[in-house]
């Protein structure tokens, strides 16, 4: 009986054997490696880190050896859950380049679909298909050893690759709309520096545009971003400085003299022309669908993807907003505000629209510190815009310029008897005198020949200038100077002997629409400026207006008042120069 027992303990021995280690199972796909990382195996948190490495290097594969190893991951999008995170950010960290082209549309279809299933990997998806919008770029040197920068890939390759995206992007707020503001996330976190290449900057400027037609409910934001990013552009390659322009009469009226006041050796070449650029593509797709646009689609390489572009009709509606967020914040910016100039030229409606942003600005009452210079920044553009377009006619230029003078006139009639004039109580007053009086001095010439001068003299000119608030005081002397010579011309006001030359007050002289110093933005806006011209029997009044401000100083000590009589003719200027127009 004890024999019984000897010979039964063996076999229970070799019954148990199989069973003692479970975990020693290997796994070899990648499907077993992320099932058995889920259920927390030692062997595939091992394997899984390796997969996640392996991902980042396989740019350096063969082909054939990417193809082999990707294909595990192709049918996985079901199977991924949120302690996969790492795994999908690592396939979502793959420059779609890399990967081969006859597994791209199964990749993109995993990622699309890992969304669909678990909404946890929109975020690393989206910023992978914003970042596969732009093209990759490389830095290679050359032989005299100058670091260029340059694309891998052809155009076929990069416009089908951008196509693919677009897609992934289309499906995944298709699937999920609430991604919609992940997707301005990703777009703001990969907007390019001023720094980064030229190609970048383009594709940054093609894809805020067709996204923001796609989806404009986050239309607002993205041009903010852009309009943001081309002003710190504009604020570096701007040779303007209201300060210096002020300072002489000839620069706010005559281009000639304002060509010499731009330095090209104190330019950021670099930064110039991709500013030049970015713009030439803004001001090619505002310009979809218009009449005779100054930029066509194939007129240049950077604007050839809106040959195929259906026209906007909404696109000045949707930057009209960003004009008040964020250009009227900004002082001294030569080109980006054209935007802005240029579509108001399309229509009367456009205009008119831009211009009753604009005095809603002026009239509306600061809230916030340092908000009075939104306002002062609303009548400069009024003023540019009014006396420096072409498409401003008369009768609109008189409106405006109507609602200005009845502005001031309600305004002195609430000021009563101050007792303290000055920029700092009365800043937005004297904003809209000067801005009234700069498109008054520039156009003067129209209601000569309309003989409108009568009218003019019923807008209350006298009461203002001559005001307690001493508006000639507190505005740019030279312009004060400009408005006393047309003023008498016309015999509207005296009021030379008014006038101060010493600096009164903190009011930062803005005289927009000026000029860009852009070579390809220079020539879309420049047929659109008007130029200086003086009446016919008006040129001794001219010269003197236009002469450099020594000259004009020092015929002030001379005469103060020679204005005065009728017998004291003009000081003529020999030099004709000045009045040149081109």
């Amino acid at each position: 009986m004890d024999m019984e027992v000897e010979e039964e303990k063996p076999a229970l021995l070799t019954d148990m054997k199989p069973e003692s280690k479970p975990d020693m199972v290997e796994e070899k796909t990648v499907e077993q490696v992320v099932q058995g990382f889920k259920a927390g195996t030692t062997i595939s948190q091992l394997k899984y880190k390796q997969l996640c490495r392996a991902l980042s290097q396989i740019r350096m594969w063969k082909d054939e050896t990417k193809q082999e190893f990707l294909s595990g991951f192709l049918n996985l999008a079901s199977v991924f859950d949120g302690s996969c995170i790492d795994l999908v950010r690592s396939l979502c960290d793959l420059d779609w380049m890399h990967i081969p082209s006859i597994q791209l549309p199964q990749f993109l279809k995993l990622l699309t679909d890992t969304c669909s299933y678990n909404p946890i990997f929109v975020d690393p998806v989206l910023k992978s298909c914003v970042r596969n919008l732009s093209p990759p770029i490389e830095f290679i040197a050359d032989e005299s050893g100058e670091v260029k920068a340059c694309c891998p890939l052809s155009d076929s390759e990069l416009e089908l690759i951008y196509i693919k995206s677009m897609e992934c992007i289309e499906i995944i707020v298709k699937r999920l709309p609430p991604a919609i503001f992940s997707l301005s996330s990703a777009i703001l976190k990969h907007k390019p520096h001023r720094t980064a290449p030229l190609e970048k900057l383009v594709a940054h400027v093609r894809h805020i545009i067709v996204i923001s037609d796609r989806f404009p409910q986050i239309s607002e934001e993205l041009y903010g971003a852009l309009v943001n990013g081309l002003l710190q552009m504009d604020g570096i390659v701007s040779q303007y400085s209201g300060a210096d322009i002020a300072k002489e009469a000839s620069s706010l009226f005559l281009k000639t003299e304002v060509e010499a006041t731009y330095d090209e050796e104190g330019y950021k070449v670099q930064i110039k022309e991709k500013l030049d650029v970015c713009m030439t593509i803004l001001m090619c797709y505002v310009g979809l669908g218009t009449e005779n646009p100054a930029i066509k689609p194939q007129d240049t390489p950077y604007t050839r993807f809106l040959e195929s572009y259906e026209p906007n009709k909404v696109a000045f509606n949707r930057l009209l907003p960003i004009l008040e967020t964020h250009i009227l914040n900004c002082h001294e910016m030569d080109n980006v505000p054209f935007l802005w100039f240029y579509m108001a030229s399309y229509s009367r409606e456009n205009l008119m629209k831009l211009m009753r942003v604009f005095w809603k600005v002026v009239i509306t009452p600061s809230q916030r510190p340092n908000e009075f210079k939104k306002a002062h920044n609303s009548a400069a553009f009024m003023s540019g815009i009014l006396a420096r377009a072409n498409f401003v006619n008369y009768q609109v230029m008189c409106f405006w310029l109507k609602q200005m003078a009845n502005w001031c006139l309600h305004y002195i009639d609430k000021a009563g008897q101050v007792k303290r004039p000055g920029a700092h109580q009365h800043g937005t007053f004297y904003a809209v005198v000067q801005a009234f009086l700069f498109v008054l001095c520039f156009r003067y010439k129209e209601f000569v020949e309309n003989k409108q001068i009568d009218e003019l003299r019923l807008w209350g000119l006298g009461r203002i200038v001559h005001c307690q608030l001493e508006p000639l005081n507190y505005i740019s002397t030279p312009l004060a100077k400009c408005f006393a010579c047309v003023s008498r011309y016309m015999q509207i006001v005296y009021c030379n002997h008014i006038i101060s030359l010493g600096e009164n007050g903190p009011l930062e002289f803005y005289f927009p629409f000026l000029k860009s110093g852009l070579p390809r933005l220079s020539a879309i806006v420049q047929p659109l400026l008007r130029e200086f011209t003086p009446a016919d029997d008006d040129l001794a009044t001219s010269a003197v207006v236009l002469a450099p401000r020594r000259r004009m100083e020092s015929q002030t000590e001379i005469d103060e008042y020679d204005f005065m009589y009728a017998d004291q003719p003009m000081e003529m200027t020999t030099d004709t120069s000045l009045l040149t127009t081109y």
